[in-house]
């Protein structure tokens, strides 16, 4: 895990000398891809190649990740284990793309994950689908998750929340739900 999370800030360190991080303003919408949500709070928003990931406290904290990827691509620019990344395809039904997510954590080096309540839920307009899951670090703090998602044509549309569990999810779940009931498409 202590890799992984390696990994993952040299990631968004290499993206931040490319792309300044910026701030949302609570009620003005931001546009990811194809959809817009208002972000209810202030947010440090960082633009990477494949995603956005959003923060008010630090990555290692929580996060929230919005993706927007098509037939054939990961949920990363970059393979997380060259040969082995799980890939998006566009026949995908919802509990396939729960196991692309879950499989997805598994391969950044996040442990015991598991997966509950699979359930419909709009996405903006579009048909959708959610679930909750949770998981231990390397180091054996545990983490709380919810993802809301949509596949529209060749497309995956995917917003992922994750905290800890002893304060950050709870912190900002009802602004994360908030923001989830914002989508437009």
């Amino acid at each position: 895990m202590i890799r992984a999370m390696a990994v993952l800030a040299a990631s968004l360190l290499a993206a931040a000398c490319t792309s300044p991080i910026a701030t949302t303003a609570p009620r003005d919408p931001v546009r990811i891809g194809s959809y817009a949500v208002t972000p209810q709070i202030e947010w440090n928003r960082q633009i990477t190649p494949r995603s956005e990931v959003w923060t008010i406290d630090g990555y290692a904290l929580h996060s929230l990740r919005f993706f927007e990827v098509t037939h054939g691509q990961g949920l990363f620019g970059r393979e997380v284990a060259p040969g082995r990344a799980p890939v998006f395809r566009k026949t995908m039904l919802p509990h396939e793309v729960r196991e692309l997510v879950i499989d997805t954590l598994v391969l950044e080096g996040w442990s015991n994950v598991r997966s509950q309540g699979l359930r419909p839920a709009g996405f903006g307009d579009l048909p959708g689908f959610r679930f909750s899951f949770e998981m231990l670090s390397g180091t054996g703090l545990e983490y709380d998750g919810v993802a809301l998602g949509a596949v529209q044509d060749d497309a995956l549309h995917l917003i992922v929340y994750v905290g800890t569990r002893l304060h950050h999810y709870s912190t900002y779940a009802d602004d994360v739900e908030r923001l989830f009931a914002s989508i437009r498409i």
